[in-house]
């Protein structure tokens, strides 16, 4: 989810919401919020970054580690965006193994969460984090953090604080993964690791991916230009409509389509009653995370969340103008030089998001300049198949796969949770060829 960013008149917190908040206990749903049995290992908790702060996390063990031969799976490391916004929305509606399905639309919600058989943990681990400060479930006493690169710090002590806690994945390479806002996140994560690797490297944190789902990174390669591009193309305005600005362009979509798309997937109406954001239904989300049920099974500590979670919070923090304001940090140069160390960099799109289109996204992809680049630019988009039909286009090499994916939105592992996957499973493909893993993933 991409916030626009609010004043707001920021203090130091209060103090914590409990006296000590939990560090790992197990995550057990009590029947009455499960319509499936569940078999997955979670736990979740509090990691403190700082004497005073402290980031909640939900953890969910990977499955079929030994039949698909991937004894030593990979960690996710995952954020939504925002800024501000809780990571409880991709645990819960996007990649987690249990989904509150239709929370959002209100289309078959129960209140009840479902297995969901496109989860990212039947090949990884994952760990959903509240971040930065105080967003979603995470709570503290100390100053709210104002940049992403300040935020990487708090991540890089949550990772070290989780490793304590469970040593026995301590080896385990990580994968950085988020939506939307996270592509400011990701890129200061990712620097703040390096450099924390080269200053301590007894504990090196190995990352060996990074997913970016309809990121937005760099505002000079994804804004009005691309918008107008991806426009036309996806017929939201004349072929030959040549707009001014955003403001026109958005009149001149409504004039043309004769309704306001949602800005998360313009198939999507704007209109009507919206509890959260831009068209889509959060009271039941909120509501839900709200409960004191649901608090109890994740180990959630006093009220924490009330902020992110209360009226029609959609689990987002208003974040102030002053964050990442001024920002000098170049995304787009911190994505290559992952490419320039091997890293695995996935960047996938779907196609009907206007927020962060992929227009936009793929001028951030050619942008990226590194020894190999010349492999991925040769390589050329082609057709992607899923199921014998064309799900969008795939472009790969050089350690970047690039994919835009029909059928989805901003949200796109929500709207097109198949090909989500197939996405994520591609980001190693060249180390973990597996043709036994992606018959079991797509014969569902």
């Amino acid at each position: 989810m991409l916030l626009t960013i609010a004043a707001l008149a920021w203090q130091v917190g209060a103090a914590l919401e409990c006296p000590k908040p939990v560090e790992k206990a197990p995550v057990t749903f009590p029947q009455e919020l499960l319509n499936d049995f569940s078999d997955e290992r979670m736990f979740s908790g509090y990691i403190n970054v700082t004497d005073r702060d402290f980031l909640f996390y939900w953890f969910v063990e990977a499955k079929d580690t030994r039949s698909n031969g991937n004894a030593n799976p990979p960690v996710i490391l995952w954020s939504n965006g925002g800024p501000g916004c809780t990571s409880m929305e991709g645990a819960t509606t996007e990649i987690g193994p249990l989904l509150l399905k239709g929370v959002k639309t209100g289309d078959g919600y129960s209140g009840r969460l479902s297995s969901n058989p496109f989860a990212w943990n039947h090949r990884a681990h994952i760990i959903f984090v509240d971040q930065p400060r105080y967003v979603g479930y995470s709570t503290g006493s100390g100053p709210f953090v104002l940049s992403s690169k300040d935020a990487a710090a708090d991540i890089v002590q949550f990772i070290r604080g989780w490793r304590r806690l469970f040593p026995q994945f301590a080896s385990s390479k990580f994968v950085l993964a988020t939506e939307s806002y996270g592509g400011h996140y990701v890129p200061a994560w990712a620097e703040a690791i390096l450099e924390f690797n080269r200053k301590t490297p007894s504990e090196e944190i190995v990352v060996a991916g990074v997913v970016l789902s309809n990121t937005c990174i760099d505002q000079r390669l994804q804004g009005f230009s691309a918008f107008k591009r991806f426009a036309r193309k996806q017929s939201l305005i004349p072929s030959n409509a040549h707009p001014s600005s955003m403001a026109s362009a958005r009149f001149q979509i409504w004039n043309y389509k004769k309704y306001m798309p949602n800005t998360y997937d313009y198939r999507r109406t704007s209109a009507g009653s919206c509890c959260g954001c831009m068209g889509y239904n959060y009271s039941s989300f909120d509501r839900w995370f709200s409960s004191a049920n649901v608090r109890r099974a994740l180990n959630v500590c006093g009220n924490a969340g009330e902020a992110s979670f209360g009226g029609c919070g959609a689990g987002c923090i208003t974040f102030p103008k002053s964050f990442d304001a001024g920002e000098t940090v170049d995304n787009v140069a911190i994505i290559a030089k992952l490419l320039e160390l091997k890293i695995q960099v996935l960047m996938v799109y779907g196609m009907k998001d206007t927020t962060c289109n992929y227009e936009g996204g793929y001028a951030v992809a050619s942008a990226l300049r590194w020894k190999e680049a010349d492999l991925w630019a040769k390589s050329s988009p082609k057709d992607l198949f899923l199921n014998g039909a064309v799900a969008g286009k795939v472009q790969s090499g050089g350690g970047l796969t690039w994919m835009q994916i029909e059928e989805a939105g901003h949200m796109n592992p929500a709207d097109n949770p198949r090909a989500a996957l197939f996405a994520f499973n591609k980001l190693f493909d060249e180390t973990w060829r597996d043709e036994k893993w992606l018959s079991y993933a797509f014969r569902i």
